[in-house]
């Protein structure tokens, strides 16, 4: 591919000492040449430090390596967008797996200078089984359209399946919020809003590997922020385009529920009672779009066992 725009791979390290040669293999067997390794390690604990160190130290024009005291994923990846020199950068976590090809078709499939490339996800369970998510025929939209797919549930959330013009950040102010969780979702928003255009590739060229105790899958009192980020995404979207009303209630109203339902669940009223009492307070002030957007028959039973306060009979 003749002009390569360089791009920067920023990879948030921490305690990843167990996946890092899986990873790396990952990263060396990418076909895209013109590319900047930016690991941040974010205060391990483990031996993850010295195994970037020495990677990175393999080719230090291509690879740079940082360190950090802990401060959680959004920290690192913020100070690897500060370390970052690439006209794109793509955010990688440090136990994932990648297509060969992933850089390279998502450069290919960048839909103008200021533009976004999106692709799909496979997701790889414990047992080695996958499912591919997020996919269909390529399209490129503007970013009102692009942001009503993902409020729609056809875009991943996640920063990693994002290739994004670096400049594009720098000039809109868009950082990861620190210290939270559900932080790709305004950092998602704000980049899709700000783009020239978005092309979804509907490939899966980035193999997210599920793990046991991963910060995805676990419960805990900072859950809470979704019922505020809730709120933040609404104000945004609806500032910028007030037509996907209804598309951005349906999502907010998803991610509400499922949290309500976390919440509602064995041990988690118990050991995070304050989370619960918010619960069922937004319970309370989103029933509307509740019942509209969640309106299944097993979301029917679940409200209503909800309600009766039957929580022995809600799956732990």
């Amino acid at each position: 591919m003749k002009n390569q725009p360089k791009v920067s791979l920023i990879v948030p390290v921490y305690n990843a000492e167990k996946w890092l040669p899986v990873s790396f293999r990952s990263f060396e067997g990418q076909t895209y040449s013109n590319t900047e390794w930016v690991l941040v390690d974010d205060g391990s604990i483990d031996g993850s430090a010295a195994l970037c160190s020495k990677w990175c130290s393999v080719d230090s024009k291509k690879r740079r390596f940082v360190r950090k005291t802990n401060g959680g994923a959004s920290s690192a990846r913020n100070v690897g967008l500060d370390a970052a020199t690439g006209d794109y950068v793509l955010f990688w976590d440090s136990d994932d797996e990648q297509d060969p090809k992933a850089i390279e078709k998502m450069v290919r499939g960048l839909p103008s200078a200021n533009g976004v490339a999106v692709c799909a996800i496979r997701r790889v369970l414990s047992d080695g089984s996958w499912c591919d998510i997020f996919t269909c025929k390529y399209h490129v939209v503007e970013p009102d359209a692009a942001i009503g797919e993902w409020l729609g549930g056809g875009v991943s959330t996640g920063p990693y399946s994002k290739l994004v013009p670096r400049q594009l950040l720098i000039d809109n102010g868009i950082r990861f919020e620190e210290g939270v969780i559900n932080e790709d979702v305004l950092w998602t928003a704000e980049v899709l809003a700000a783009s020239s255009s978005v092309a979804f590739l509907g490939e899966p060229l980035y193999y997210y590997i599920a793990r046991e105790g991963s910060v995805t899958g676990t419960f805990d009192s900072r859950v809470a922020i979704v019922f505020d980020n809730c709120r933040r995404l609404k104000h945004f979207v609806l500032e910028l385009f007030p037509e996907l009303e209804k598309d951005c209630a349906a999502y907010c109203a998803r991610a509400c529920w499922s949290v309500i339902l976390s919440a509602s669940r064995g041990e988690n009223k118990k050991r995070y009672p304050n989370v619960y009492a918010r619960a069922m307070v937004e319970l309370a002030e989103r029933e509307k779009d509740i019942s509209r957007f969640c309106a299944s028959p097993k979301d029917l039973v679940l409200r209503i066992l909800v309600r009766m306060r039957l929580y022995g009979l809600l799956r732990k």
